[in-house]
């Protein structure tokens, strides 16, 4: 390479270093959580790290972390047998982004994040749903975002953010009636990992729900041509382990589409660390536009609606406040 190419590169990379140090990228909202209680502040830390600092990162993992529910067979064949992620994909993709992020954006106390807990625990009540199923979905929303962010965030998530995330978490589970949340974060990580070990398995529900959900997420949320699916399709897979893959039905994605995938991540990473100013404007899910509510949404019409008499039969699931729910002695079978 010419040397005056050299120079101007290096220049460049000079000036970008001063202008993304000149901004404060790490500092501007780092600096605001630092001075919050990991504790007493979690749900605004949290808030702030998904809304502000990983708002992409945050939203992918979550998205990725559906496919891993999928892999286990308990959990899929409840999905295809309601038809809700085979039928009305992109609908049942959108409630659950929704009530999730009514939850996280209004607080899990404030009225609106109690009416979507209650959509949520009245909507899993109706199906026969494994208790230990339940506590693994959820594991995969506190597991996933983590390992997303250490791979390919574009700066480390310090160890007060961790504990302020997982108190929010272990809030929402207790106000789901979610059994078995152990008392510290390294635990449930541990207990998710071996649960995959145990529970992932092909099963032909797991393919069917998992390809519904894929195409559905790389054509309408990413707008890939349909001649370009193939090849989206194998760069998403190589965002899953080899075993998840196969559990899923899938053929394993060739090492250089992974090595590429995980490359343009990294670049991106390092473009936002260096070249993308900080957020000034939260991103809310809420207020994405959506074909599937085009003139907006209630809360109460999210979600799936089983027949009546079985939803009745189930009860309502509402949860219980963390002052009433008893202290985690293992998990459940």
């Amino acid at each position: 390479m010419p040397r005056r190419t050299l120079v101007l590169l290096a220049g460049v990379g000079a000036l970008s270093v001063l202008h993304a140090r000149s901004r404060g990228r790490d500092d501007r909202h780092r600096a605001r959580i630092a001075a919050l209680d990991p504790d007493a502040d979690h749900r605004e830390i949290a808030h702030t790290l998904s809304a502000y600092e990983f708002p992409w990162d945050t939203e992918t993992a979550l998205s990725l972390a559906l496919f891993r529910t999928f892999a286990v067979p308990t959990i899929s064949r409840i999905l295809l047998d309601s038809r809700a992620f085979t039928d009305d994909t992109r609908k049942r993709y959108d409630d659950t982004e929704l009530l999730l992020a009514e939850v996280e954006e209004h607080g899990y106390d404030g009225d609106r994040g109690r009416e979507a807990l209650r959509r949520i625990n009245r909507m899993h009540a109706a199906y026969p749903i494994r208790p230990i199923d339940l506590t693994y979905v959820l594991s995969t929303f506190v597991a996933e975002p983590r390992y997303w962010i250490e791979r390919y965030g574009w700066r480390e998530v310090t160890e007060a953010e961790h504990a302020a995330g997982w108190r929010y978490w272990r809030e929402l589970a207790a106000r789901m009636g979610v059994p078995g949340m152990p008392e510290d974060l390294d635990t449930f990580l541990a207990w998710n990992r071996e649960f995959e070990r145990a529970e992932f398995r092909y099963d032909p529900a797991n393919h069917e729900v998992a390809d519904a959900t894929m195409t559905m997420y790389l054509s309408e949320i990413y707008g890939v041509p349909a001649p370009l699916l193939p090849a989206a399709r194998q760069a998403a897979l190589a965002l899953l382990e080899p075993e998840l893959v196969a559990a899923l039905g899938y053929d394993e994605p060739p090492a250089w589409v992974r090595t590429a995938v995980h490359g343009a991540l990294r670049a991106r990473a390092h473009l936002l660390r260096w070249l993308v100013p900080p957020r000034t404007r939260p991103y809310r899910i809420t207020e994405v536009s959506r074909p599937t509510y085009p003139f907006g949404y209630r809360i109460a019409d999210l979600g799936t609606f089983p027949d009546a008499d079985e939803a009745a039969k189930a009860g309502s699931r509402d949860g219980v406040l963390p002052s009433d729910m008893p202290a985690a002695v293992g998990f459940p079978t």
